[in-house]
């Protein structure tokens, strides 16, 4: 039998698909003699590779914004099986299409692995044999059968390690990291879930609300296959609470050391109310260069809408402080045109993003609110006659011009002309600082640079000058 995963998210390159990674790595474990690969867009026609593979089974992976994709792709593929996971279609189960067979519920390792028992014996998917399968959705004479939401799994560390000879290895080339040296670059998952329910965010939902996380030595062990098998030297962990215990955090710190790979350089994200000096004192020993936090507004009426009042405004401003104390490069979102949100609102945002600039923060970004499924503010969209359950879901993709100019959310008493005029202020804003990164960039590495640019002009275009055009 082979298997093809496909992954059409594009939307950030250097991030490698590694919930398709776990599902390969876990079937390979149970089924070491099929055959398995990951057909990626950032690297591959997919239409192309599936073709000249000529796969039994399908499985494709979709956020919102790729759903349109996946269905399109599907629509195309006849005579196998295609299965459909991920993020949408877990949160808005309605939107299934016939052009896929199975739609995967929440987490899919262990689901996968009852299908591919179900297509062994039978050569094909029985819908009664389907039935028995809790976390599926399927088609029966036209009728959408859901079999509910699967338990999540307890224990993380039954979930082999990912196997990432399976991806690219593109996502393995040198870069200049954020504190201006040069190395490799790659996402690492320590947990899955979040407690908290951001009115935007439908983290929360897909994960039911819960969070999980791996063992300090499961951790290490990824940690020393990254460096020692690919050179990485630099792990981003983009988990929602990665390291909010400082007694957990010490207790990676000292596994760490005593494995050698105390060198390894971090980035992390955390929850601005959950920082405090102990807790930076110890990721600074960590090696941690940079911290993220959702910042969102500087508004703090915005803040107690789009976080449900657990976050104080003046408590991220202290939070910026110590990390600039420690040394560490601050990284933060904030977002734009919230329900209830006023142009004097919008103001005080950028006048926090000029605030933070000032003391040090380097790598600040912006975002169009932008409504997805599962979410509070998707069913106010949805009331507004803006997005239902099944659209051109093209028209979410967050880097879309016409949603940035013309914002699903923004209320209808919001002054176009004023809100463009903000607007733009906004992009001059945040080009100040690609502009800094790209001056920080040619002055640490200046030989660096110049050789991409000899050898890859087009990719140093669309890495360094883009940043410059567009804010």
């Amino acid at each position: 039998m082979k298997i093809a995963f496909v992954s059409l998210n594009t939307y950030k390159p250097t991030n490698a698909p590694l919930g398709l990674v776990y599902l390969s790595t876990i079937i390979k474990q149970k089924y070491p003699s099929e055959e398995l690969r990951i057909i990626d867009a950032n690297f591959e026609d997919v239409e192309e590779e599936l073709k000249n593979y000529s796969p039994d089974i399908i499985g494709i992976t979709a956020m919102t914004t790729d759903y349109g994709r996946a269905i399109k792709l599907a629509k195309k593929i006849k005579n196998i099986p295609i299965l459909i996971g991920g993020v949408h279609i877990t949160t808005l189960p309605n939107s299934f299409k016939d052009c896929f067979k199975i739609g995967i519920l929440g987490e899919g390792e262990y689901i996968l692995l009852d299908l591919i028992k179900i297509y062994k014996k039978y050569n094909k998917f029985p819908k009664e044999e389907l039935k028995k399968i809790t976390g599926l959705l399927f088609l029966e004479n036209g009728e959408l059968i859901n079999t509910g939401r699967r338990e999540l799994i307890k224990n993380l560390d039954e979930i082999p390690h990912p196997d990432r000879s399976l991806i690219n290895k593109g996502y393995f080339k040198k870069e200049i990291l954020e504190d201006g040296s040069v190395g490799i670059r790659h996402n690492m998952i320590a947990s899955r879930g979040c407690p908290f329910e951001c009115v935007f965010c439908s983290t929360s939902k897909f994960w039911a609300k819960k969070i999980r996380y791996h063992s300090v030595d499961y951790i290490v062990e990824e940690v020393r296959i990254l460096h020692k098998k690919y050179g990485v030297n630099y792990i981003n962990v983009p988990d929602d609470l990665f390291l909010t215990n400082n007694k957990k955090a010490r207790e990676l710190v000292g596994a760490l050391k005593k494995e050698g790979l105390e060198k390894i350089k971090w980035g992390v994200q955390l929850k601005a109310e959950l920082i405090n000096e102990d807790l930076l004192s110890t990721l600074k020993e960590l090696n941690v260069v940079r911290i993220g936090c959702g910042f969102e507004s500087g508004s703090q009426k915005v803040l107690n809408y789009l976080k449900k009042g657990t976050v104080n405004l003046e408590k991220s401003k202290e939070a910026v402080r110590l990390m600039i104390k420690h040394k560490f490069l601050v990284g933060g979102s904030f977002m734009f045109a919230v329900p209830g949100e006023t142009i004097e609102d919008m103001y005080k945002t950028l006048d926090l993003i000029k605030e933070f600039k000032k003391i040090g923060a380097k790598d600040l970004s912006t975002f169009v609110l932008t409504p997805y499924p599962g979410t509070e503010i998707w069913e106010i969209a949805k009331q507004k006659g803006k997005v239902s359950d099944d659209m051109d879901w093209d028209f979410l993709r967050q880097n879309s011009e016409d949603q940035a100019l013309n914002p699903i959310l923004l209320d209808d008493d919001i002054d176009m002309k004023e809100y463009h005029k903000f607007y733009k202020k906004r992009g001059e804003l945040m080009k100040s600082f690609k502009i800094d990164i790209i001056k920080r960039d040619l002055k640490k590495r200046p030989f660096w640079v110049l050789k991409r640019a000899i050898t890859k002009p087009k990719t140093t275009f669309n890495i360094i000058f883009k940043k410059i055009l567009y804010g």
